[in-house]
């Protein structure tokens, strides 16, 4: 899982900084990390025809899937095929989500709780949530503990740098959490 943090934050630090101010700098950064998120699991599940990666910037799915972004960030999911109502054509349905990603870059534990919750209703194989590296990380993990606890499959909490620390390759600081057995352990 750090790999694919790790390396999505090297390829995003490539992408240029757009924005007339600060925030929109940081947006800009946050959404392109997202889109090398879902560009990386591209890359590795290239092989598997029935995988499709779903986030919002990528339109590559709408024409057999009629959307670009499933319920999360990103979304890792297995398809199958069933014959339409006429049976002239093949449609394409979600059969199981392997990976959901969220992630809030806000440095506030409401925020972050928010955005986590999402990762409950599911029922991905593995989930992970991306926040923001804080000062009292033991805190912020104990706060999203709880909800980690209900969600189904493994789940990881993936802590980097905020957007507006991107500077001079420091984006790749990233540390990584396992929930089990109601505990955060390194990952």
């Amino acid at each position: 899982m750090k790999a694919l943090v790790q390396d999505a934050l090297a390829e995003a630090s490539t992408r240029p900084d757009d924005g007339a101010t600060l925030g929109a700098v940081n947006r800009n950064r946050s959404k392109n990390f997202v889109e090398c998120l879902a560009a990386e699991l591209r890359q590795r599940y290239v092989d598997r025809g029935n995988v499709a990666v779903f986030s919002k910037h990528y339109d590559g799915n709408r024409k057999r899937h009629g959307l670009n972004e499933l319920m999360y960030d990103v979304a890792v999911c297995e398809t199958k095929q069933v014959a339409s109502s006429t049976g002239r054509t093949e449609l394409t349905y979600v059969s199981s989500i392997v990976l959901a990603i969220e992630s809030e870059m806000a440095q506030d534990s409401r925020e972050a709780l928010y955005d986590f919750s999402k990762l409950v209703m599911g029922n991905a194989t593995t989930n992970l949530f991306v926040g923001p590296r804080v000062a009292d990380e033991g805190a912020y993990l104990a706060t999203l503990g709880p909800a980690a606890d209900c969600c189904s499959g493994e789940t990881f909490v993936a802590l980097i740098l905020h957007p507006a620390r991107w500077e001079g390759g420091r984006s790749a600081d990233v540390s990584v959490w396992l929930r089990k057995a109601g505990k955060w352990l390194p990952a």
